[in-house]
Parts: C-alpha cells; structure tokens; sequence
C-alpha cells in the first residue's frame, strides 16, 4: 500500500469515527443550549414589542398631557388657539389618527360644552366642531364614554379599550384621554385618537428586526377586560377578534383555548398547553405599561423543535465541510511530499541491483529537492567508486604496484568524499540505513557510517543553527515569566540521566537561592542542557559534577564545577565563539552549543565566566 493512502487511512478513519462520536455528543449538547438560546430570543424579541408600544404610546400620551397643562394656562381660550393645538397634535406624531377638546358644562368660558376635534383624511387634517344637535355625533356626548367619565372621575389620564368609532372614522380605534382643570374643577378632557389599523402597520414594520428568523404569534392584549388590541392570526376577522357587529368581549364564543392558560399565567414565560388538542406550547409576555396591555409571543413545541434541529444540522453541515477540507488538504500535502518519497524508493532499489544509470528528477526548490540532487550526487560518486574498485579488482594480478597506487587513489577518494560531502540531509538517512545493510564490503562499510554520523552531526548543527537563529531574530519577542531556576536544572539533569549514568558520575546540587527571575523557560533550559551536557563529556569517570544556587541580590548565581582536561588560557575567550572547538578536528561537536549559551545570556541580560584550573 502506498504511503500517501496509508496517511489517509491513519487520518480518515480515527477522524470519521471520532467525528460520528462527535457530532453525537455535539447534537446532545448543543440541543439544550440552542434551544434556550432561542427561546431567550423569543423572550426579548416579546419584550421589545412591548418596549416599541410603550414608547410610542408614551409619546402620545405626553403629547396630550402637555396640550392640557396649555389649556390650563388660557383663561378663555378661543376656537382658531384650540385648532392648532389638535391640529399640532396630529402632525406631531404619524400614529395619531384624531385629537379632540371637550369643554365640560363645568367650564365656564366661551367654548363650554364645545367639543373640537381634529382628524386625517389622506394626506390632509380637517377640523370639526361636534354638537348633540347631529346624530351622527350623538354618541361622543354619552355619559357612557369613557374617555370622558373615567378621566372626570379617576382625575388621571388613560388609555381606553379598543371601540368601534361609528362616528367620525368609523374604524377601531383606542383613545387616550386626560383631564384638565381651571380653578382646581374639572374643566374638560383632551384626547388623542390612535386607529388599530395604524397599529398594526407599527408592529409589521418592525415584526423583521424584531422576531429575526423565527415566526411565533403575536397577540397584544388589554388586560383589564382582556380585549385583544392585534393578533397575527388570519382566521381571527380582520386581525382583529372582532368587529363592529361582534362581541368586543373575549369570551368562549371567540377564544383561542391556548389564549385561557397563558391569561392565567403570574410570570413573563411558561409553557402551556392548547386544552383542545393538547399541544405544547411556549408562551412569553411582557408589559405594555402605559396603556395595562400585554404583549404575548405563543409558538408550538414542534416549531421550537425544528428551529433548533435546522440551527443545529446547520452547524453539523460546516463542522462536515470543514474535515472534509481538512481530509482534502491531508491528501494533497501528502501526495507532494510521498511522491518525491515513492521516487527515491524506486532508485534505491534499482542502486541495489547495481543501476546506476538512473537518476531522479525533481526540480524543486525546497529540502526535498535539494535531498534529489544530493541523492543524484551520490549515485554519481558511489558508481565511480564501484568502476574503480572494478578496475582495480582486474589489474590486481597484473602488477602490485598498479595495486598499491589504486589502493592509495581509493584512500585518497574516501578522503575526499569525508571533506566533501559534509552536507547530508533529513532525507538520505533512510538511503543510508538501507546502503548499510546491503554492502558487504569493509571499507564501504566506513564510507557509510561516516555518511550516517554526518547526517546526525548535520541534525545537530541544524537544530543549534535554528536555534541561534531564532534567538537572534526572535530573542527582543520572548515571553518572559517568573522562574525558579533549580526546577529548570532539576529538569535538565533527569534528562541527562543516561549520559550521567554511562560515566559513572555524581551530580551534586546545592541550592541557596530563594528568588525567581524573569525569563524565558524554553531558551534557558537549552542552554543549561548545554552546559551540563558540555561538563558531562569534559569530566572524567567516576567524578562529581557539583552546581551550586546562590543569591545576588535579585539575581541567582549559578556555578558548574568538573574535574577534567585543562583549557589553555589563550583558548577561553575563544570558547563562546560558533566553530572554534570544531575549527581543526572532526567529530560530533558542531562549535555552537556555548555559542547559543552565551547568546540566550545577552537576551537574558546576564553573564557566563569559563575557568579552567588544574
């Protein structure tokens, strides 16, 4: 099976049942949480109609309280003075219909017992002056209206219930009403007309920024005689629940049995239940305060159900799309990187069969191409080694001498390939492992390990490399936090126990240090790795390592002591330096671990003093 499919069958199939698992536990705990989320929307949604009503209304109630504080103020108002007080009153606000001023018999000024009254008609606002003489305006001087006997009584303005307005407007309209008095009497009433039909245009406009996605019906509702003011309901006449003919009174005849339980409900939400088909209902409602109304959003379990079911399938949907483009980007990343892969493993089998005629080609500009053409290289390099050692295998008979000089030619060569080839990548280490275990030959056997112990010491010094690099572009951008220094050294020690133990070496702490410093804990365990790693390869079997914690002010003092070979004094200064213990010898060290040392110290605003005594 090939690489690539294997990666996706490591990465698809724990990832597909993770995510059956997943999204499982996902819907289950999603549910609740979205269904609360959306009935708490449903709750605010409620409030903000009965917030937009209250303050509509308000308006127009303060409106018709200032008119009756002026009206206060004119000893003998006359008729053009009245006019534009309703006439004002309509263009203040686009929801008044009509306002009116009725003069009490009380009132003992030119217009006592008059009734003014202003009113829209398109685009227009006619005056009109009521009298009992006219049939047609008989009703407005019952002493049964009451936007006249509950403000002469009560002494305060008010709301009416919805009426059917059989004389000017002929339409369902409420009214709100306030008294006004002249000498501390009761003088009159101004008013302002509100038609339902206007209300319900308010409610429509703002049903889309109020209720968003979801559709629950709404109803307002007077709560002192339990009218309702509007309903979303078609099958109710007109959007309203009745008409000019009808019962105003909500009553069995005309109730919506869901409507009796959420009327008996004490708080802003529950759940209710229809008495006549018993299903489940959410109901919420909130307080139209100026006016004792009610605002009331009903929606069915059901309908709650598949709101957070699509909300939640909706949310599965792109949690799917995205691990499918996941899955998608695994694949191709790993077809560009096994495909190179797939190619050296092809050559190398051809190499074991001795073809070395062929080579890979990949023009790229990343480690994978430079690992090609290294690759390429070293086919090259190992096909002319095997050509001379043929060659030289022929004329071994001839003459020793021919021999001897082949011989030194092929010590010459390794010499060269040793000092040439010193820069092994990631990549070839698999080739190498594989050239180990197929030739048999003693001295290619060296070339090999040396390769090997190239590509780890080319490991090494990358890492160093990378590491010096990142400090020097990356060093002013550390996250420095407090630190206790021996936990970092503790640290490094137990990840030091092998090399300790191969050694037979004693590490010996001594801590008198109470302070922390500000550092970063990464680079500063790197460096301390370093050092004791550096003090483990320099001392001698059998020894003791002992490091010593002590306090300088707010500073920590940290020294390492060892037994082993003396530095020369002209050398300790040149320590610190990248390349200059590896400058004139070859083995694993890479002359930058006390280099990144040094380095993390200056970003750490500290110092490192090398002694060597003997």
């Amino acid at each position: 099976m090939k690489l690539v499919y294997k990666i996706l069958l490591a990465v698809v199939v724990p990832a597909a049942i993770i995510s059956v698992f997943f999204i499982y536990f996902i819907y289950n705990l999603l549910y609740n949480e979205v269904e609360q989320r959306f009935l708490l929307n449903l709750e605010n949604s409620t409030e903000n109609y009965a917030t937009l009503i209250n303050v509509r209304l308000s308006n127009v109630a303060e409106l018709v309280n200032y008119t009756a504080k002026k009206i206060e103020k004119l000893p003998n108002p006359g008729i053009s003075e009245i006019n534009d007080m309703i006439i004002g009153n309509v263009e203040y606000d686009s929801l008044v219909y009509g306002s009116a001023i009725f003069f009490d018999s009380a009132f003992l000024g030119d217009l006592r017992k008059s009734f003014q009254y202003a009113y829209r008609v398109d685009s227009e606002i006619k005056t009109v002056e009521l009298n009992n003489n006219n049939s047609k305006y008989k009703q407005y001087f019952s002493k049964k209206q009451d936007w006249l006997t509950i403000p002469k009584s009560t002494k305060k303005g008010i709301w009416t219930s919805p009426y059917f307005d059989e004389g000017m407007s002929n339409t369902l309209m409420i009214t709100y009403s306030t008294p006004f008095f002249v000498g501390g009497k009761f003088a009159g009433v101004t008013t302002v007309d509100v038609q339902l039909v206007d209300l319900k245009k308010l409610l429509l406009i703002n049903e889309k920024e109020i209720e968003g996605e979801y559709d629950p019906d709404l109803y307002i509702i007077n709560t002192t005689d339990s009218l309702f003011i509007y309903t979303e309901r078609e099958d109710i006449v007109g959007n309203f629940i009745y008409n000019a003919a009808s019962n105003p009174k909500y009553s069995k005849a005309n109730s919506i049995s869901i409507l009796d339980s959420v009327l008996m409900m004490k708080t802003g939400s529950g759940i209710v239940k229809d008495l006549s088909n018993h299903e489940t209902f959410f109901a919420f409602y909130a307080p139209v305060t100026c006016a004792s109304w009610m605002a009331v959003n009903i929606i069915s379990a059901s309908k709650t159900e598949s709101y957070v079911n699509a909300s939640i399938y909706t949310i599965i949907l792109y949690m799917s799309l995205f691990i499918a483009v996941i899955v998608a980007l695994i694949y191709f990343t790993s077809k560009i990187i096994t495909k190179p892969i797939s190619s050296l493993s092809d050559l190398t089998v051809a190499i074991s069969r001795g073809n070395y005629t062929k080579e890979i080609n990949i023009k790229r500009n990343d480690e994978i191409g430079t690992l090609a053409n290294n690759f390429n290289h070293m086919i090259n390099e190992v096909e002319k080694r095997e050509s001379a050692l043929q060659q030289s295998n022929i004329s071994l008979e001839k003459a020793n001498i021919k021999l001897q000089n082949l011989d030194n030619a092929k010590n010459d060569f390794l010499q060269l390939i040793s000092h040439e080839i010193r820069t092994p990548l990631n990549g070839i280490v698999g080739s190498t492992y594989f050239l180990d275990e197929m030739i048999v030959d003693p001295e290619l056997k060296d070339f090999v390990d040396m390769l090997k112990e190239s590509v780890d010491r080319l490991d090494h010094f990358s890492k160093m490399a990378l590491n010096i690099t990142q400090l020097q572009t990356m060093g002013d951008k550390l996250q420095f936090s407090p630190i206790v220094v021996i936990d970092v050294i503790k640290n490094v020690i137990d990840e030091l126990h092998e090399e300790v133990s191969n050694k037979k070496l004693s590490v010996i702490i001594e801590n008198n240090s109470t302070n922390k410093i500000l550092g970063d804990n990464e680079s500063l365990q790197k460096s301390f790795y370093e050092i004791v790693k550096n003090g483990i390869e320099h001392s001698k079997e059998n020894e003791k390592i002992n490091v010593n914690l002590s306090d300088d002010g707010d500073k920590v003092v940290v020294a390492f002591t060892n037994k082993g070979d003396t530095i020369d004094p002209t050398k300790i200064d040149e320590i610190n330096e990248p390349f200059i213990l590896g400058k004139n010898h070859y083995d694993k060290s890479t002359g930058l671990g006390l280099a990144y040392v040094q380095l993390c110290l200056n970003i750490h605003k500290a110092k490192m003093k090398i002694d060597s005594n003997e």
